[in-house]
């Protein structure tokens, strides 16, 4: 069994996916029923957040946290 990330990504996508969708830098998709994608614009986070500090409490499934 190997552990490549895309490896791993490409087995739960075939299983039906996640909760929340995720995008990641290298393109790779992790496919799941709800898009917070949609809904950044609301929530006014900058498009970089180089130089500061973030506390994310209640990750869940992680979308934030990229």
């Amino acid at each position: 069994m190997s552990n490549k990330p895309q490896e791993m990504i490409k087995r739960v996508n075939q299983e039906g996916g996640a909760y929340h969708k995720l995008i990641f830098p290298d393109g790779t998709t992790l496919n799941g029923i709800y898009d917070m994608s949609k809904y950044l614009d609301y929530f006014e986070i900058p498009e970089s957040l180089e130089g500061k500090s973030v506390l994310e409490i209640g990750t869940a499934t992680g979308f934030f946290a990229f």
